[in-house]
């Protein structure tokens, strides 16, 4: 969300933005199984023109640990492609998941972007690369986390207005396609978190009920009215 966040901070100058980040080691390198390689996400931002931006912001895990922790709240099994255990096994429990080994999207392609990220998120800048900067245990070493940010400007290759026209055309192309058995909708990225963000603005942030009796505890050690 953050990396979108900031890869979208160009569209309004008729830009593409990018966006990658260093994250603390929760992945092993393919094939192995020390925690040395973070999930380091990529975010890219394209401007359309009538329809949404084209947004993608996705780590190279299969899921993340917030995700994870929602499952254990539930007290749910997780998906069996979303995390090993010590011994680099797929695994169901979310509680062996929180401590063990996310799971790369697509095997070795995953652990490939996420070490390429890495890279450009931290040796340019001298930031702190994977172990360096810290473990899910002890947290990060305070400032020394590293990004990596990109913007492309769009005038400088072709009319902006055309290129968002056909932006927008990607998108519609996307969305009329044939359907699979099942599928009432497909989604150009970042077409349904659009959807979603005017539907809670609209009727607000829905909350489990781990979340809301997290809140409550805060505010009643802090003295304010939950």
């Amino acid at each position: 969300g953050a990396m979108a966040y900031y890869a979208m901070l160009a569209l309004p100058e008729g830009m593409i933005g990018m966006a990658a980040t260093n994250a603390l080691p929760t992945m092993a390198p393919w094939g192995g199984v020390d925690k040395i390689l973070g999930i380091n996400p990529l975010a890219v931002a394209i401007p359309g023109g009538k329809e949404y931006a084209i947004v993608l912001d996705a780590a190279f895990s299969g899921s993340s640990h917030g995700k994870i922790r929602v499952y254990h709240q539930k007290g749910e099994n997780i998906p069996l492609d979303w995390a090993f255990d010590a011994d680099g096994r797929p695994t169901t429990d979310p509680a062996e998941a929180i401590n063990r080994l996310l799971q790369p999207i697509r095997g070795y392609k995953g652990t490939g972007l996420a070490l390429v990220m890495g890279i450009l998120s931290t040796l340019l800048s001298s930031a702190s690369y994977g172990t360096e900067l810290g473990n899910m245990v002890d947290g990060p070493r305070p400032g020394l986390d590293g990004h990596f940010y990109l913007a492309v400007k769009v005038s400088a290759f072709v009319n902006v207005s055309e290129f968002k026209d056909r932006v927008d055309g990607v998108v519609r192309q996307i969305r009329n396609g044939r359907k699979a058995p099942g599928v009432d909708r497909i989604y150009a990225p970042g077409g349904l978190e659009a959807e979603t963000e005017r539907r809670y603005r609209r009727e607000g942030i829905p909350l489990n009920d781990a979340t809301l009796k997290g809140i409550s505890l805060s505010a009643a050690e802090l003295g304010v009215d939950a």
